[in-house]
């Protein structure tokens, strides 16, 4: 989880808007992966600390809730930011 914090810390200052001519099949499958991230996210977090991974799995169902279908760059946005804080928090309470 430190790592993945690491790797968000790194990335905030990157530029969010999209490239102007990405394919539909790209971003649909972007959308994909980042679902699967977050379900990973969870099955990892359980590994590591088995108390508090109901707590962890149900902000991450959160996230995909909110995240929307088809998600618009908004709800993207969103979701990383609070990804983020949910990460966070969660890594404080484990650790």
């Amino acid at each position: 989880m430190i790592s993945l914090k690491r790797y968000l810390d790194f990335h905030t200052s990157r530029d969010d808007e999209p490239e102007e001519n990405c394919p539909p099949g790209a971003y649909s499958a972007l959308v994909s992966a980042y679902r699967a991230g977050l379900t990973q996210i969870g099955e990892c977090g359980a590994n590591t600390c088995p108390d508090l991974a109901a707590e962890l799995k149900r902000g991450l169902t959160r996230l995909d809730e909110e995240f929307g279908n088809p998600p618009g760059l908004p709800a993207i946005a969103k979701t990383r930011e609070a990804l983020r804080e949910l990460l966070q928090g969660w890594g404080d309470k484990a650790a």
